[in-house]
């Protein structure tokens, strides 16, 4: 009889997203096992993970337990959940930056029976990821997941299919259900506008102008906003200086059926966020606007091509939830003229007449 195997990753939509090659690996190394994803989840919430990987065969059961957890009997309850399934294993793939978070949780798993325990990072090569000088860049967090659980194996990161959502024809139908009588459905660029965090947040303003000035320059382009339901009110702001079709179905769309909208985009424009890493799974064209809180590349799209704006500050790297003393200077450096730019150069790759190289996207250190 075919035992269990826990896969333990945390976080939020992008978290899941570019994990898929990594789920995919954990699929490929235990194939006859059943598979069960322990993930966070905000109450009364579906967890994010499962709403990416559900329909593709590689988690059969999900647990779910608040991330601030610190009630002794919830502990206990959720300890006494996992023991119950004795898993044969547990794929250890959610990032721990610090090695008395990495001990605590091994200790905890270890509690629930559980001896055969992959991934955890116990070094710091293996919880930090890896600089390029040659590039200035970070590797991605997909590429050190990768390095922790290469005792399963080749996570094909180079493969496309391994990106790939899986998309089902019953996704794709309900978002044509949402397109089928807008008239913008035929030309039309999916933006994400919205930012959990406020050290994330261009600004309503600079998204405003933006909109506005790319508008001005398409006026017949349709856009199409997505997001969560709290973000809606700001997409309405936006959809009033859109001159042409517009749709807001911001906390209308599951992700999947999201990333099945966005596949029919010519274009995706927003903040780093799940979306964008969505827009990256299912290859279309990204413009993204990131904050310099984390360091350039780790959350950069999987996507060759993608314009990236990222402002490498003298402050970067803050990990700041909010940003008051330097005033987001990493994001407010960041025109919307720029950002305007490089999405005409997507809608018009092969026009000559736009600027080549109006700016360096990932900037040296300001």
């Amino acid at each position: 009889m075919p035992g269990n195997v826990v896969i333990y990753r945390l976080g939020s939509l992008g978290d899941a997203v570019v994990s898929l090659p990594l789920f995919k690996l954990a699929a490929r190394g235990f194939p006859d096992a059943r598979r069960i994803l322990l993930t966070n989840s905000p109450i009364e919430v579906t967890p994010v993970a499962n709403s990416i990987v559900d329909n593709m065969g590689i988690i059969h059961e999900t647990i779910a337990y608040r991330n601030s957890m610190r009630d002794l009997r919830e502990l206990w309850l959720l300890n006494r959940r996992i023991s119950h399934l004795r898993p044969e294993a547990l794929i250890y793939m959610t990032a721990r930056f610090s090695p008395a978070h990495v001990f605590r949780d091994i200790m905890f798993f270890r509690a629930c029976g559980i001896r055969h325990i992959i991934g955890a990072p116990t070094t710091e090569d293996l919880r930090l990821s890896k600089y390029d000088p040659t590039t200035g860049l970070w590797e991605r967090e997909a590429v050190r997941l990768a390095r922790c659980l290469s005792s399963l194996g080749d996570a094909r990161l180079a493969d496309r299919g391994s990106w790939s959502l899986d998309l089902t024809e019953g996704e794709r139908a309900v978002a044509d259900d949402h397109l089928r009588n807008w008239n913008g459905g035929e030309s039309f660029i999916c933006v994400s506008a919205g930012a959990k965090l406020q050290a994330k947040d261009w600004t309503i303003e600079n998204w405003t102008a933006a909109m506005a000035q790319l508008s001005a320059r398409y006026p017949d382009l349709g856009a199409a906003f997505l997001g969560a339901g709290s973000e809606r009110q700001r997409a309405d702001a936006l959809c009033s200086v859109w001159r042409g079709p517009k749709l807001n179905l911001c906390g209308k769309l599951t992700p999947r059926v999201s990333a099945s909208v966005i596949e029919r985009a010519k274009l995706f424009l927003g903040h780093d966020s799940g979306p964008m890493h969505l827009a990256a799974a299912v290859h279309t064209p990204i413009v993204a606007i990131f904050s310099a809180r984390a360091r350039p590349g780790i959350w950069f799209p999987n996507q060759e091509g993608a314009e990236i704006f990222y402002r490498n500050v003298s402050c970067s790297n803050c990990n700041l939830k909010v940003c008051t003393i330097e005033k987001k200077r990493c994001l407010t450096s960041i025109t919307p003229e720029q950002v305007t730019t490089a999405c005409c150069r997507k809608l018009e790759p092969h026009k000559p007449t736009m600027p080549a190289a109006l700016i360096a996207n990932i900037s040296r250190r300001q």
